[in-house]
């Protein structure tokens, strides 16, 4: 952690650095799969659903990943912050 900023901004930094290749990766799966949307027939109309709940779920991760994730950790880090705390003064106590 660098001097001044706070940890929120770290994870934040941290997610910037590797967004373009993990948003590449993302990409190239969704594409991979996008052509089996254009199959016809029987197996067309039963292969559909797969390409679109693969698309969906990675873009939900990317959300997760980049917007959601960073917030938690965040959370997590000052809660275990504190909690570390009160053991320490409980420990001083005893």
């Amino acid at each position: 952690m660098e001097m001044g900023k706070n940890r929120l901004q770290d994870y934040l930094d941290v997610a910037l650095e590797v967004y373009p290749d993990v948003l590449t990766a993302t990409e190239t799966t969704i594409f991979a799969y996008l052509p089996i949307l254009h199959m016809t027939g029987e197996v067309g109309k039963f292969m559909k659903a797969l390409p679109i709940l693969i698309t969906i779920i990675l873009l939900s991760s990317l959300v997760e990943a980049f917007y959601i994730l960073p917030i938690h950790a965040q959370q997590i880090y000052d809660v275990k912050k504190t909690e570390n705390r009160s053991n320490i003064i409980s420990d001083m106590t005893q």
